[in-house]
């Protein structure tokens, strides 16, 4: 997982290189909702990931300020 989290991993290198397919692994219906819930409430939600590998697919939120992201993997 280390390797993972290095800022050479594809998909983070992805987020600011093309938004748009990062966007779409993320969901755009969860972008809007955590947007809204932003502007709405005044901060950023928190969201919890279950079950996401070394790198979440929700990075997206975290990355653009959208959400608080914790991710986490059962055993």
């Amino acid at each position: 997982k280390n390797h993972s989290l290095r800022t050479n991993h594809w998909y983070l290198q992805n987020l600011s290189k093309n938004g748009e397919r990062c966007a779409e692994i993320c969901g755009r219906t969860i972008i809007d909702m955590e947007a809204s819930f932003k502007r709405q409430h005044g901060r950023r939600p928190d969201v919890l990931d279950v079950g996401r590998g070394p790198i979440s697919s929700l990075a997206y939120l975290a990355y653009h300020d959208l959400a608080n992201v914790v991710g986490i993997d059962p055993f």
